[in-house]
């Protein structure tokens, strides 16, 4: 809310319910009150001699430091010249921009320095109007465009009017850069602006926003490390702002409201960058920078990929290890692929374990991936291959037990050949004693060992039945002695079918 001022009040400005500073003396150049964005000009330091009508000074940059200037009008002191009590706004003195013919064809007109939020004044006619008039104030922006104006009706009057009629113009989007006061001009486009004053020039000049930069992580940063840069930035007046990020003179991301900006810069950014962030009121920009040095990065090494087995089964799990180091002993991620195909994502896992399945016997390869936490999408591979083999099903032989004199060797040659191998014979009666070894049955049961190969030797006295067992009763009731051997061949054994000949088959009962 703006409040009227007192006429003969001196040095005291409320300024629309922002905090200010007074600054009452009567030694300085000049007599104003700024508060936090605003400047008051009153006029009160203005010469009482000079090359103006009357001894008065013509006014036109005196008031360039505080960031507005003047088309030339003159200041005039009323309280000495004119005798007209309580005419200046504040107190005695104030400015017309017409102390001669050629002057009240022309308006007031300031000009500001930097953006102007608002506009404030106090004008008044130093005699008698016999017609109303309106007074006016136009305000533009930096192209000349009209971005606010404010009007007053004055008189009709037989005695001056005070310098009490306020005028202001408040422009949020667009800054005021000019501004003129004036009567409306006739209708020809005329202006008479005869007796026209105007004091207690007051505009509040936009503060730039004030704004800081700062980083997740400081420099040096390796390449591929993921920093986000942030901006602290507040603005006087509480206004919006905008930002945008510039990375040695390039602009890494546009104008928005986001105040942060993250990078991960590559191999490639290696060296020193200059990031500066720009903030924005819509009026006024300010901005701040950082360094920043980008050093190499080195990737890690894969050592080995262990597996175990060494020879997985079908059905049965296989466990992949990668054994790997970094350089500078970042924390790596790992990730595999099966026959190129991904079988994991990125962990810090280095372990990875499968169970194939039948349809994956055969040979595959195996590859691992390793980065470090700022290799980016950069990595290093390794590959291994391998098979998967599969289980063969228990073999099963069936040995037939003439009527004759038990034997005293079982011969296996025929199916089986290399190594040693171990067998448990079942039948329904067999003999407790071997030439190499001796055994008995018990529960139709026995287990026997196996020799290493040798030679082969004439034919056996026992014909071997492969798949099955089988029993023959004989007319006088005596019953054939079948017994079957089952075996199960071991990938790493070595032990293979063959027509070949094969070991001795010894041994003797298990208790």
């Amino acid at each position: 809310m703006m409040h009227l001022i007192p006429p003969g009040l001196v040095g005291c400005r409320p300024v629309a319910s922002r905090p200010h500073l007074i600054l009452l003396t009567t030694a300085i150049l000049f007599s104003i009150v700024i508060s936090a964005n605003a400047v008051i000009i009153d006029f009160e330091d203005i010469p009482t001699t000079g090359p103006g009508t009357g001894g008065q000074t013509v006014v036109s940059d005196q008031y360039k430091g505080l960031g507005v200037t003047f088309n030339s009008p003159v200041a005039i002191d009323y309280s000495l010249d004119f005798g007209i009590s309580g005419f200046a706004h504040s107190p005695t003195r104030a400015v017309e921009s017409c102390y001669s013919k050629e002057f009240c064809r022309t308006p007031v007109e300031m000009s500001f320095a930097g953006p102007v939020r608002y506009l404030r004044l106090w004008a008044g006619q130093r005699h008698s109007l016999r017609i109303p008039k309106i007074v006016r104030l136009q305000a533009y922006d930096e192209l000349g465009s009209l971005v606010g104006s404010d009007e007053r009706t004055m008189g009709p009057s037989d005695y001056p009017i005070p310098i009490s009629i306020p005028l202001e113009v408040t422009s949020a989007a667009y800054p005021i850069s000019r501004a003129e006061v004036s009567y409306a001009p006739d209708g020809n486009g005329q202006f008479d602006n005869v007796g026209l004053a105007v004091d207690d020039v007051e505009f509040g000049v936009n503060q730039m926003p004030v704004v800081r930069l700062m980083s997740s992580s400081e420099s040096p940063l390796a390449a591929g490390t993921t920093v986000t840069f942030a901006a602290e930035a507040s603005d006087p007046e509480g206004d919006p702002l905008k930002f945008w990020f510039v990375l040695d003179d390039n602009t890494v991301r546009g104008e928005s409201g986001d105040s942060s900006w993250t990078w991960r810069p590559t191999q490639e950014d290696v060296g020193d960058h200059v990031l500066t962030v720009w903030v924005t009121d819509d009026l006024e920009s300010s901005s701040a920078s950082m360094d920043i040095t980008v050093q190499p990065n080195s990737p890690p090494s894969i050592l080995s990929i262990q597996m175990d087995p060494k020879s997985p089964i079908v059905g049965s799990s296989a466990t992949f290890t990668v054994q790997a180091s970094d350089p500078e002993g970042d924390p790596m991620e790992f990730a595999f692929r099966l026959d190129q195909v991904p079988v994991s994502g990125w962990s810090a896992d280095n372990i990875w374990s499968w169970t194939p399945s039948g349809g994956d016997a055969g040979d595959h390869i195996l590859e691992a991936i390793v980065r470090d936490g700022f290799s980016g999408d950069e990595y290093v591979s390794a590959a291994r291959s391998f098979k998967v083999d599969t289980i063969e099903e228990p073999a099963t032989v069936a040995v037939e037990v003439p009527d004759e004199q038990p034997p005293s060797t079982f011969d296996s040659r025929p199916w089986i050949f290399g190594g040693a191998v171990g067998a448990a014979i079942l039948a329904s009666s067999i003999w407790r004693r071997f030439r190499k070894g001796s055994g008995s049955s018990s529960g139709g049961r026995s287990s026997v060992q196996t020799s290493e190969p040798k030679p082969p030797k004439p034919k056996p006295s026992f014909k071997a039945h492969g798949d099955r067992g089988r029993s023959r009763v004989d007319p006088e009731g005596a019953i054939d002695v079948v017994a079957e051997m089952r075996m199960r061949l071991v990938a790493d054994s070595g032990v293979q079918m063959s027509e070949g000949g094969g070991p001795d088959i010894v041994g003797e009962e298990l208790e």
